[in-house]
Order: structure tokens, then sequence, then C-alpha cells
């Protein structure tokens, strides 16, 4: 990725949404360099070399892919043995995985016009016919194999055959690290996210949620989107799931409508651990209308003090028939340990329970001012707001 940095050192701006379910979080995958043994000394031994040890990165970083869409060429040599062809496959297979519908090609080194084209995006396996295929193999220990990027080339190089197998498993590792939603930061703006069911389709979970896969820290932003049209309980615009953590999560001037389920879910640790989906959310000029669930629902269970969030913040928003269940309540916020509701208005919301519902600890900051409550539930906390 070319100057695509977050504040994390991470890339940021692509996702999936394969039925409208976030799939990966990233804008741009950038590679650096990984070497090891392929061999033994005498070229025949089983590929049990060391671990691939990291190396200096290279000069510019190469991008496969970019804004949701990957466009690469993978090649081999014209006389390609079985087991380059196979590894070829292998990374093709894996990439078009990550992106289904990608333009994912793969050609040999023989061109039929004479021209080389340097300033392509390839990624090169085995024996090719390619100058950075011969820089690369001239520096590289006897009986090792390498995967780094020279120029706009991925070069997969390697002596022995035998470690073919192993060089492209270890090349869709790093792929796979490059271009997971792992660590990686999304912004979506000026979308508009219809829940209306399609003919012989399955509705998604969610719209905006985290892969279940996820273990590293993320970023997310979404300003001014529009989510409508849920019907079913279940369906949650704007979720983290169970083991999932945000650093960050900002919505902003979005507008959520006739929805069954929650419309912000950010609850889905149950346990009394102390343990929670976000650090710090900021929920700003947002209009929840007609919505039977909970429109923002954050939790963090349990007494233990050994963490210092969430950090979360509601303001400007407008609540219109919004959760008149018995005993609903439209902001459901446990455990924050600093949280400003502020200069929001509540219409016709929470009459059969309550418009916030707090379940706060005694040293927790918690501030409720300047919001206007007109035909709607009470404030329900642990202390005299």
């Amino acid at each position: 990725m070319r100057s695509t940095d977050t504040g994390r050192g991470r890339g940021a701006g692509l996702f999936r949404l394969p039925a409208l379910l976030l799939a990966a979080v990233f804008t741009a995958a950038c590679l650096t360099c990984c070497s090891g043994s392929g061999s033994g000394g005498d070229g025949t031994s089983a590929v049990s070399g060391p671990e691939t040890s990291e190396a200096a990165a290279p000069e510019a970083d190469l991008v496969i892919a970019e804004n949701g869409s990957i466009s690469v060429n993978v090649v081999r040599g014209f006389s390609a043995t079985d087991a380059e062809i196979s590894a070829a496959k292998t990374v093709r297979e894996y990439l078009l995985g990550l992106f289904p519908g990608g333009d994912v090609r793969i050609s040999d080194d023989y061109s039929a016009d004479g021209t080389y084209r340097p300033d392509d995006v390839e990624i090169l396996i085995g024996n090719t016919s390619y100058p950075q295929t011969a820089q690369v193999k001239e520096s590289l220990p006897y009986g090792d194999y390498t995967v780094c990027v020279r120029g706009n080339k991925l070069v997969a190089a390697v002596w022995a055959p035998v470690a073919l197998p192993l060089l492209a498993q270890r090349l869709c590792d790093m792929l796979g690290k490059s271009l997971s939603s792992d660590g990686r930061s999304l912004t979506v703006r000026g979308i508009r996210f219809s829940g209306r069911l399609t003919p012989g389709r399955s509705l998604a979970k969610g719209i905006i949620s985290t892969d279940d896969n996820m273990v590293e820290p993320y970023t997310l932003t979404v300003e001014e989107c529009s989510f409508s049209d849920c019907g079913e309980s279940g369906f949650v615009p704007i979720r983290g799931l169970k083991g999932t953590f945000a650093e960050s999560v900002t919505v902003r001037g979005c507008s959520f409508e006739a929805l069954s389920g929650d419309a912000i879910n950010y609850a889905a640790e149950t346990e009394d651990k102390g343990r929670y989906n976000a650090d710090d959310i900021l929920i700003e000029g947002c209009s929840f209308k007609r919505i039977l669930g909970i429109p923002v629902q954050i939790a963090r269970n349990g007494s233990d003090e050994s963490t210092a969030g969430p950090y979360v913040t509601v303001r400007g928003c407008t609540f219109d028939d919004c959760c008149n269940k018995v005993r609903g309540s439209v902001l459901r916020i446990i455990g924050a340990q600093v949280l400003d509701i502020s200069g929001n208005t509540f219409s016709g919301s929470g009459r059969g329970g309550y418009s916030i519902r707090l379940d706060e600890a005694p040293w927790e900051k918690i501030t409720v001012r300047g919001n206007t409550f007109h035909d709607s539930g009470k404030i329900l906390s642990n202390r005299a707001l």
C-alpha cells in the first residue's frame, strides 16, 4: 500500500459484502520478504529447514489488491515442472478464495510479441525467464527458498523443486496475513443499505460486522449511511461479534429505520469477565426510527478492573418510535467506564420500559445532560442523574 497509513501503520478501506456481510477490512495489501531453507545440503531431503524469518523490507511496497478488487498475473516458466504448475494453481485458488470473482490469471513467461512489461504487477513462481527471478535466485543460498518483492514483481524462488509445495504455502500465508481483516481499518461513507429480501437468497446476519475469526484490533468509521427495512430480529446493521475487539467505532450522520432487531450492538461478551467488543465508541448525529429492537446496545459485563474501557459517547441523535416493548430500552449501556449521553431527543420511545437504561459501578464517569424526552420512557441508573 502506498501512503495509506491510518495512524497504526495498517491499511484501510476495502470490504467485501457477500450477502451484505462484511468479511474483509483493508484498502491495499503490502508485502515484504521472507526466506527459509527448502532442502538439505544435497538438495534431496524433505522440506525441514528452519522457520521462516523476516528479512529487510523492500524499497517500495507492492500493491496486490486495492479498493475491494484484485487484478494480478501469476507467472510460471514456459517449461514449468508439474510442481511449479501446481504451486501457481495453489496461489491463484487461494487469492480467488479471498476475492471471489477477482481477476487472477496464470500465464507463462513466454510472450508471443516479445514484450516484457516490468510495470505490471505479477507474482513469479519458481524458475521464470524474468530478470527479477534471476536476481533473487543469484543471491539465494543453495537449498533455500524465498518470497520477496522486486519492483512490481512478487518473486517466489526456490533451489530444490521438493520445496515448492512449502514455498506455495508460505506465500499463501503471507498473502493471507497481508489481506486479512485483522488489524485493519474500514471507512464506509454515503451508502444506502436495504434489508429487503431478494427472491432465492437468504438474509445475512448483519450489514457491517466483524468476521468471526478476527483476533487483531481494528477500527471502523461509518458516515452518512442509511440502514432500513431489516425484518429479521437477528439482523443487526452494525455489530461486533464475540471475541473481536475494535480500538474505535465511529458512527456519524447515519439513519436507521424499520428494523426488527438492534441497530448498533457491541454487547456480544456476555460473561462477567470484564471483556468488551469496542474500546472507544462514538455515535453522533444519527437518527433512529421505528426500531423494534434496541437502537444502541453496548456492554462490558463483570467487575474486573484490569481493563479501562469502554469509552462511549452518544450525542445529538434522535430516537422516534423505538423499542416500546415491555421492559425495553432505547439506549442499553452496561459497564462503560466513561459515558457521555448528551443532546439527544427521544420521541415516543421506550414507553414500555426506559429511554436510557444503565448499569454502572460507582467509579464510572457518567454524564447525561441536555436530552429531550417526549412521551418516552424514563432513565434507569444506579445513581441520581
